[in-house]
């Protein structure tokens, strides 16, 4: 094998190790999306379960008969998390 043979080849492969970074960043790029989608989805169902609690407290102080005005005043003093 001749000087420039070994050069070749080393030359390949530091493009061949640079092929794998790249797909090694790609791939880091596409799990760090992959936690954004999931922690953006839980954050959604919080909202939703949130917003399906108000709708089980307003029915509940309804089925008792309390008031429109103690209702608002229970829904805007809750504390959300």
């Amino acid at each position: 094998m001749t000087w420039q043979e070994i050069q070749e080849k080393m030359n390949g492969m530091r493009a061949t190790r640079q092929e794998i970074k790249e797909q090694l960043d790609d791939m880091c790029v596409r799990m760090d999306r992959v936690v954004e989608k999931l922690e953006s989805d839980k954050k959604k169902k919080a909202i939703l379960e949130q917003s399906n609690n108000d709708v089980r407290i307003v029915n509940f102080l309804n089925l008792h008969g309390l008031t429109d005005e103690y209702i608002d005043y229970c829904l805007k003093h809750k504390k959300v998390d």
